[in-house]
């Protein structure tokens, strides 16, 4: 039986407790964004209700809301989501203004940028289409992850100003002449990247709706968590040039080690926060090359 849009959100935040929640739910089903809906006095049809209630319940079963809406706000951008990559998140989009200011200040005409375990390839594009005239070329190990990627691209090439190549790599093999002959991949002028790190302890301890969705292979790195993090520092000086920069995300409680780490190896480093004033991460500069 059709219902108004107001009953609709009234019994799904009912349900799910949350007027938000509701208020993309009902957004998804109608395709309608919740207060257009409303001003037009649309009439749900059962159709829609049905999508509604399969949300409902797909969100009971303790999926994220993000893989069940299938898209979320990452920047000014839209990204298909799905488990077969990370749920773009806050944190990340920190990373990625960190990455912009820095290649903003150094006013390449073309920038390089190397991106390590693109996933959804969220950073990737963001930094395309809005760094002007720039290169990334983003590379992840799960065959997956880089098919949600290419979707995402192919939905934004209209907006990219600059350049994105995706291509299957383990770290730097991408960029290794040793494994990558034919290709001559030359340096950048930026390396990020949001790696896994968390350690098998954290993990077993992470929030359900989390460890029961999100892919394992993004999330868990090895016993300490700061095994992926250590092991681009201490390879991405051959890759890059000459006072150019490693972004790294990781957990707060992890970037002090780091950072010490980073410095023991010729890194001079700059700690940045997150939204909510956590460190949350580092910028790495090599002041020289090293061959």
């Amino acid at each position: 039986m059709p219902r108004s849009v107001l009953e609709l959100f009234n019994e799904i935040k009912a349900e799910t407790g949350s007027s938000q929640t509701a208020r993309w739910i009902v957004a998804e089903a109608i395709s309608t964004p919740y207060y257009q809906a409303l001003l037009l006095g649309l009439e749900v049809q059962d159709a829609s209700i049905a999508k509604a209630q399969g949300f409902v319940e797909r969100l009971q079963r303790g999926e994220p809301i993000q893989y069940v809406l299938g898209r979320w706000g990452f920047r000014d951008l839209e990204l298909i989501v799905d488990s077969r990559a990370l749920i773009p998140r806050p944190e990340t989009e920190v990373v990625v203004e960190m990455a912009i200011r820095n290649l903003s200040r150094k006013a390449l005409e073309h920038p390089r940028v190397l991106e390590l375990g693109t996933g959804s390839g969220a950073c990737a594009i963001a930094i395309a289409t809005e760094v002007k005239g720039s290169y990334v070329l983003a590379t992840d190990l799960s065959t997956e992850a880089l098919s949600l990627a290419t979707t995402n691209l192919e939905a934004h090439k209209g907006r990219i100003s600059g350049q994105v190549e995706l291509l299957l790599a383990d770290w730097f093999s991408a960029v290794d002449p040793a494994e990558q002959a034919m290709i001559e991949r030359g340096r950048f002028d930026l390396i990020l990247s949001n790696p896994p790190y968390i350690n098998q302890v954290d993990y077993d301890h992470l929030d359900p709706v989390v460890r029961n969705w999100e892919p394992k292979s993004a999330l868990l790195s090895g016993k300490a968590g700061t095994e992926q993090l250590e092991t681009i520092l201490e390879k991405a000086p051959r890759y890059l040039n000459k006072g150019a920069s490693v972004i790294l995300e990781m957990d707060p409680s992890q970037v002090e080690r780091v950072a010490k780490f980073a410095r023991s190896v010729g890194y001079q480093c700059k700690i940045f926060r997150d939204l909510a004033e956590r460190e949350r991460g580092l910028v790495a500069t090599r002041p020289t090359i090293e061959e």
